[in-house]
């Protein structure tokens, strides 16, 4: 476990293989978007939002190509920072190398909010397009405000 007194540096060995992410079982869904079957998940927790970037940047490294991210995680700009500078790196070429999928929170379930959350999440995560949106929570904050 890590304390949370301890300085956020990560140390990761480098010397642990990725794999290639072609090796990786993918779905093709229906959009014709082909999506691999595991994905990083960067859900927090009060001690592990500190190395949140540093593993996202070595999740890549080792060869994750699908990133699942949510508002509700409060770190869709730390996972957009791991993103840039994987491709900074090397580790990718692009953001087009990636599946990203993100969510909506249920108190932005509203016709008029989830439009404006999404825009706040791409700009968050440094990106153009998310490959995936999700409602998070299958009930809204406000039942009467169901798209």
């Amino acid at each position: 476990m890590i304390d949370k007194k301890d300085s956020t540096e990560v140390n990761f060995d480098k010397n642990i293989e990725g794999i290639d992410p072609e090796s990786v079982h993918k779905v093709k869904l229906a959009s014709g978007a082909i999506m691999p079957g595991a994905a990083f998940g960067t859900f927090h927790s009060d001690w592990a939002q500190a190395y949140m970037k540093d593993a996202t940047v070595e999740a890549i490294r080792l060869g994750w190509r699908h990133i699942d991210t949510a508002r509700a995680y409060e770190n869709e700009d730390l996972v957009g920072q791991a993103i840039r500078e994987a491709i900074s790196r090397g580790y990718i070429s692009s953001r087009n190398e990636l599946f990203i999928t993100a969510k909506l929170w249920n108190g932005h379930m509203s016709k008029e909010d989830v439009e404006p959350a999404l825009h706040n999440t791409l700009r968050a995560l440094g990106v153009e397009k998310v490959d995936m949106y999700l409602n998070h929570w299958p009930w809204p904050k406000d039942r009467k405000s169901v798209v």
